[in-house]
C-alpha cells in the first residue's frame, strides 16, 4: 500500500474536521524564507499567519507562524514551511553571527553559493543578504580574474593588461603561485587591480599582502584587499586585526546547520 494511501486510511475519521496548529523555533537565530514559504502556502487552502517575517530574530520557542486547516493542509503547510526556513534560517544565522563577530570592520561574502545546485542558488543568496552579508565582493560591476584567468593568460601583469582598456574595477585572485605574495600583491597594485582577493586561507599571506601596500604608501591608498579559503566564523575576529577589507566565508556559512523548527497541534 502506498504511503498516502496509508495517511488516507488513517485520517479518514477526522478529514473533514479542521486543527489548529503553530510552527515554533526549536533554536534561536535569524529567519529566512518566510516570503518564499508564503507564496507555496498560497496554495493551500488553509489560513495562516506568520508572526516573524524574513531578518527577525527568534529563541526557543518562539511562534513563527499560526495556521488553521484540515488534517491534509496542516501536513503539508509543516512541510512547505519549515522546508523552506529551516535551511536559510540556518544560514542567515551564520552569516550574521559572522558580521557580528566583524564589528562593522570588514564585509563579510559568502560565495561558496556559486557551487551549489541551480535550484538552491537564489535562496542561499537571499538568506546571506537578509542577514546583511554580502554574495558578491561588490555590489557595482567589476571584472574578477580568478586563479585560472592569470594560469591562462600568462601571469598577472598579462591578466591585468588584457583588461586595461575596460572601465571596470577589477577584482584579483592571489595564491602565491609564481611569486611570494608580498610580490604578487605589488604586482596587481601595480598593473592595476583595483582589489586584491588573496585566496591561500594563511592569515600570515594576509599580513604579507598589507605590508605591502603599507610599504606601496600613496600608490596603493585606494586598493582594497580581501582574504578567502576554509575561513572559519569564529576566526573573523582575528582577521579584522588585519585590517581586512572583504573577508570570504565559504562553507561555514552555506553548510551551517539547520534552525531546528516544529509543527505542534494545539487542539
Amino acid at each position: 500500500m502506498r504511503y498516502e494511501d496509508i495517511k488516507n486510511e488513517m485520517l479518514k475519521d477526522i478529514k473533514n474536521i479542521k486543527f489548529k496548529g503553530v510552527i515554533k523555533a526549536d533554536m534561536s537565530g535569524i529567519l529566512a524564507g518566510v516570503k518564499n514559504a508564503k507564496e507555496e502556502l498560497n496554495n493551500l487552502d488553509l489560513e495562516y499567519i506568520f508572526l516573524k517575517e524574513d531578518g527577525n530574530s527568534v529563541v526557543i520557542g518562539d511562534i513563527i507562524c499560526k495556521m488553521e486547516g484540515l488534517p491534509d493542509q496542516l501536513i503539508k503547510a509543516e512541510e512547505i514551511v519549515i522546508g523552506k526556513l529551516a535551511k536559510t534560517s540556518g544560514i542567515a544565522t551564520a552569516a550574521r553571527k559572522a558580521i557580528d563577530l566583524g564589528r562593522g570592520k570588514c564585509d563579510v561574502i559568502a560565495g561558496a553559493w556559486k557551487k551549489m545546485p541551480k535550484e538552491l542558488k537564489g535562496q542561499i543568496q537571499e538568506a546571506v543578504r537578509i542577514a546583511g552579508g554580502r554574495t558578491r565582493i561588490i555590489e557595482d560591476e567589476f571584472i574578477y580574474l580568478g586563479k585560472n584567468h592569470v594560469r591562462m593568460l600568462g601571469g598577472i601583469e598579462k591578466a591585468l593588461k588584457a583588461l586595461e582598456k575596460i572601465d571596470l574595477k577589477k577584482v584579483i585572485q592571489i595564491k602565491g603561485e609564481t611569486k611570494s605574495i608580498y610580490e604578487e600583491v605589488k604586482d596587481a597594485v601595480k598593473f592595476g587591480a583595483d582589489i586584491v582577493m588573496i585566496d591561500t586561507g594563511k592569515r600570515e599571506d594576509l599580513k604579507e599582502g598589507q605590508k605591502c601596500l603599507k610599504d606601496l604608501g600613496s600608490k596603493s591608498k585606494n586598493i582594497k584587499i580581501g582574504f578567502a579559503s576554509e575561513v572559519k566564523i569564529k576566526e573573523v575576529p582575528k582577521y579584522t586585526e588585519e585590517g581586512v577589507n572583504y573577508l570570504c566565508i565559504g562553507k561555514d556559512i552555506i553548510d551551517a546547520n539547520l534552525l531546528d523548527m516544529k509543527l505542534d497541534v494545539i487542539n
